[in-house]
């Protein structure tokens, strides 16, 4: 099953790409949690996916777009293991871009396992539900 039919609108993602973009190499920029970090309740993870879509949205070209930048969002988080901190490195562009995480997102029964592990970082957390947007955008300078 690939892992945009674990959203409520998969068309969010597939709206852009003609299928589930690969989550290997995904460029992890941060991880957050709120509203109430203690109980780890909603994680948000952004980043970039390794390869934008082919063929790119016109809109994308018209507007000079070289990232495909995705914000994912885990609700119902019942469980939240981070080793590690994201890595943010120099892009090639003057600016910088989060480090490669191999991402993975599958379904555990009725929960969704969301995990990632490169060189620096290992993380997993558990959740009821995961939503999804990818918008285009130029090179960070951030």
């Amino acid at each position: 099953m690939p892992w945009t039919d674990l959203l409520p609108d998969p068309r969010t993602i597939l709206g852009v790409y003609s299928s589930a973009p690969s989550l290997a190499g995904f460029k992890l920029e941060w991880i957050s949690s709120g509203p109430t970090a203690v109980a780890h309740e909603d994680v948000r993870l952004r980043g970039d996916f390794a390869a934008l879509p082919d063929p790119l949205p016109p809109r994308w070209s018209e507007r000079g777009y070289e990232r495909a930048s995705v914000g994912f969002s885990l609700s119902g988080v019942t469980e939240a293991r981070v080793d590690g901190v994201p890595q943010i490195r120099p892009n090639g562009h003057a600016g910088f871009e989060g480090a490669p995480v191999d991402l993975q997102i599958e379904r555990d029964g009725q929960s969704i396992i969301v995990s990632g592990t490169s060189d620096y970082l290992t993380f997993r957390f558990v959740c009821s539900d995961i939503r999804a947007y990818v918008e285009g955008q130029q090179h960070s300078s951030y």
